[in-house]
């Protein structure tokens, strides 16, 4: 209800506006900017109520801009004495659901993001071999740490999962690169789709995620992409094996989770839940 609110508010703002700076709308008793000086002549009238909706129109434009900003949490209300607009730096889930809806409109289905995987995965893995931290190699270490730890415990193990391929993106280098990996992975994301890891192809992921780590950590750009690769392609070969319905299928703009809550915290790197089963 409050998303309709402040969508509808601008656009009634603009509507009423578009008459009265037209000057379609003549002197009357219920619309229009009415005094005794607008009813003193209808010249008086078209010329006071075009510079209102004039104002109208711009008010209706600016608020719907500053709406869109809203909504793709590029800004934020601050409540309270000195509060306000702030801007913010928005998560890979506002592109998310606009690549989805693109998407939907295109008719779409799911395998195309996994061939965005595809292509991309293993570009950002030589990225970060070359280009990754100390405390983001910490991190990747952890999570593969993790991953270890939680074989069989569905939840926490596909947690760990996401986290270890945010932290490649991010730690790629290429931000743009980055975001649109981790807007593909929440679009993908196995709670989205209704696909589930056995416990087998967990032990094959954590496999996987200890080898590219291991090329990571040596700066083995061409290990790390190739590793990555082939890891991609798995899962993409399992994806298509147990599930060839689903990833034919279109992707639909309302069946996005609310993934990636919140701005990117931490060095650029997200830690918000994005994934897939890779």
């Amino acid at each position: 209800m409050l998303r309709i609110l402040f969508i509808g508010l601008p656009v009634l703002v603009l509507a009423l506006g578009i008459p009265l700076a037209s000057q379609w709308v003549p002197p009357n008793r219920f619309y229009g900017y009415r005094t005794a000086t607008t009813f003193a002549s209808v010249e008086a009238w078209y010329q006071v109520n075009r510079a209102t909706g004039l104002a109208l129109i711009g008010a209706g434009l600016i608020s719907g801009f500053l709406v869109a900003l809203l909504s793709q949490g590029v800004i934020a209300l601050k409540p309270g004495p000195g509060g306000g607009p702030i801007l913010m730096n928005p998560a890979a889930a506002h592109l998310a659901s606009t690549l989805q809806l693109l998407m939907q409109l295109n008719q779409a289905p799911y395998r195309m993001l996994i061939e965005v995987r595809s292509a991309l995965e293993p570009v950002l893995s030589r990225l970060a071999a070359e280009r990754i931290d100390a405390p983001a190699l910490a991190e990747l270490a952890g999570s593969v740490a993790r991953m270890r730890e939680h074989i069989g415990d569905r939840d926490a193990f596909r947690d760990s999962n996401r986290h270890f391929h945010d932290v490649i993106a991010w730690s790629s280098g290429n931000v743009l690169f980055a975001y649109i990996v981790d807007a593909v992975l929440g679009i993908l994301d196995g709670t989205v789709l209704g696909i589930d890891d056995p416990g087998d192809r967990q032990a094959a992921i954590l496999r996987a995620h200890e080898e590219i780590y291991a090329a990571i950590s040596r700066h083995d750009a061409a290990a790390a992409g190739e590793r990555m690769r082939e890891h991609i392609e798995s899962y993409a070969r399992h994806a298509q094996r147990r599930f060839p319905e689903l990833l034919a299928q279109t992707v639909t703009w309302d069946r996005l989770l609310p993934l990636h809550r919140g701005a990117r915290p931490g060095a650029g790197r997200a830690r918000g839940r994005s994934g897939g089963l890779a």
